[in-house]
Protein backbone atom coordinates (compact mmCIF):
# COMPACT_ATOMS: atom_id res chain seq x y z
CA UNK A 1 0.00 0.00 0.00
CA UNK A 2 2.80 2.46 0.78
CA UNK A 3 4.10 2.62 -2.80
CA UNK A 4 0.86 3.72 -4.45
CA UNK A 5 -0.51 5.99 -1.72
CA UNK A 6 -0.61 9.69 -2.60
CA UNK A 7 -2.02 12.63 -0.61
CA UNK A 8 -2.43 16.04 -2.17
CA UNK A 9 -2.28 18.92 -1.75
CA UNK A 10 -0.08 18.74 1.31
CA UNK A 11 -0.09 21.29 2.91
CA UNK A 12 -3.83 21.63 2.33
CA UNK A 13 -6.42 24.25 3.23
CA UNK A 14 -9.93 23.23 2.12
CA UNK A 15 -9.83 19.70 0.78
CA UNK A 16 -7.51 16.74 0.79
CA UNK A 17 -7.43 14.04 -1.86
CA UNK A 18 -6.18 10.58 -0.91
CA UNK A 19 -5.47 8.10 -3.70
CA UNK A 20 -3.92 4.67 -4.01
CA UNK A 21 -2.92 3.66 -7.51
CA UNK A 22 -2.42 0.00 -6.56
CA UNK A 23 -5.20 -0.92 -4.11
CA UNK A 24 -8.65 0.17 -3.08
CA UNK A 25 -8.89 2.00 0.23
CA UNK A 26 -10.97 0.19 2.86
CA UNK A 27 -10.93 2.89 5.56
CA UNK A 28 -9.30 6.21 6.34
CA UNK A 29 -8.94 8.23 9.54
CA UNK A 30 -7.40 11.56 10.52
CA UNK A 31 -6.00 12.09 14.02
CA UNK A 32 -4.71 15.17 15.81
CA UNK A 33 -1.33 15.07 17.53
CA UNK A 34 -2.90 13.98 20.84
CA UNK A 35 -4.25 10.83 19.13
CA UNK A 36 -7.87 11.97 19.03
CA UNK A 37 -9.72 10.72 15.95
CA UNK A 38 -11.29 13.66 14.06
CA UNK A 39 -12.45 12.08 10.80
CA UNK A 40 -13.26 8.47 10.02
CA UNK A 41 -14.47 6.81 6.83
CA UNK A 42 -15.29 3.07 6.82
CA UNK A 43 -16.21 0.62 4.05
CA UNK A 44 -14.96 2.92 1.31
CA UNK A 45 -13.76 0.42 -1.34
CA UNK A 46 -12.51 3.15 -3.69
CA UNK A 47 -9.08 4.16 -4.90
CA UNK A 48 -9.68 7.91 -4.39
CA UNK A 49 -11.27 9.86 -1.54
CA UNK A 50 -11.86 13.60 -1.30
CA UNK A 51 -12.04 14.92 2.28
CA UNK A 52 -13.47 18.30 3.26
CA UNK A 53 -11.06 19.77 5.83
CA UNK A 54 -12.05 23.45 5.72
CA UNK A 55 -13.35 23.38 9.31
CA UNK A 56 -10.21 21.79 10.75
CA UNK A 57 -7.74 24.01 12.57
CA UNK A 58 -4.33 24.86 11.14
CA UNK A 59 -1.80 22.28 12.27
CA UNK A 60 -0.21 18.89 11.78
CA UNK A 61 -2.31 15.72 11.67
CA UNK A 62 -1.81 12.00 11.16
CA UNK A 63 -3.61 10.24 8.31
CA UNK A 64 -4.18 6.48 8.62
CA UNK A 65 -5.26 4.50 5.56
CA UNK A 66 -6.14 0.80 5.52
CA UNK A 67 -6.24 -0.96 2.17
CA UNK A 68 -8.56 -3.81 1.25
CA UNK A 69 -5.63 -6.19 1.82
CA UNK A 70 -5.51 -5.05 5.47
CA UNK A 71 -2.19 -3.21 5.15
CA UNK A 72 -1.94 0.09 6.98
CA UNK A 73 -0.15 3.26 5.90
CA UNK A 74 0.41 6.45 7.87
CA UNK A 75 1.19 9.93 6.54
CA UNK A 76 1.68 13.33 8.11
CA UNK A 77 -0.64 16.00 6.72
CA UNK A 78 -0.38 19.74 7.24
CA UNK A 79 -3.33 22.12 7.22
CA UNK A 80 -2.51 25.75 6.52
CA UNK A 81 -4.52 28.78 5.44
Amino acid sequence: MNGGLDIFPNPASNKLIVTDKQLKIKSMSIYDMTGRQLINFEKISRSEIEVDIHEMKVGIYLLKVIGESGKEAYRKIVISR
